[in-house]
């Protein structure tokens, strides 16, 4: 599926399936020339490329805290960096962010992949003041407990506590795939902070 201008859904024969460190500007670079180069000009990106690596601060070494800063951050960055050039020539985009509730609020063993998540916020709501004006918007998605594999070693206890949301129950993939639908339909929201608890 390609999203249009404005933001028409068609449907696709094609499928494209590409790789990259999301850290590495180079791979991003060569990743979008070939997906324009398959589909066209990029106007829509979702950033929720993600890793965590759970350690109280004092115990996390400075290469493990660079491994996950430059994922969760500088990768958002340097991909959004990357697709602005097309976005800004056809004076439209929408760019995604996916944070996390750990960013807002905190927890322990999770200073690095807080922060990480927390930067999202200032990019995006400044993201969207930088280039809103040439019609393109820049929101943040920030989910609670969603069941991944990124979650899966949680033990049943630890699932408990992080799940503890208004619904009782731990939400799923396709619950923040319907918010990045919502945000890429309504044409009006940008530098908003979306929670999905």
């Amino acid at each position: 599926m390609r999203l249009r201008s404005k933001f028409e859904t068609i449907k696709l024969s094609r499928h494209l399936g590409l790789m990259a460190d999301v850290a590495n500007e180079e791979e991003v670079i060569k990743v979008v020339n070939a997906a324009e180069q398959w589909f066209g000009p990029v106007n829509v990106v979702v950033n929720a490329a993600g890793i965590n690596q759970d350690s109280l601060l004092v115990r996390t070494k400075t290469s493990e805290m660079l491994r996950l800063l430059n994922t969760n951050l500088l990768g958002t960055m340097i991909t959004t960096k990357t697709v602005l050039r097309s976005m800004l020539h056809q004076k439209e985009g929408c760019i995604i962010n996916i944070g996390s509730v750990v960013g807002q609020h905190g927890n322990s063993g999770q200073c690095v992949y807080g922060a990480s998540k927390a930067g999202l916020m200032g990019f995006t709501k400044s993201l969207a003041k930088e280039v809103g004006s040439r019609g393109i918007r820049a929101n943040l998605i920030v989910p609670g407990f969603i069941e991944t594999e990124m979650t899966a070693y949680l033990t049943k206890k630890q699932k408990e506590v992080f799940g503890s949301v208004p619904l009782r129950r731990p939400g799923q993939p396709i619950d923040v795939a319907y918010l990045v639908e919502f945000i890429i339909k309504h044409e009006f929201i940008t530098g908003q902070v979306t929670l999905a608890i």
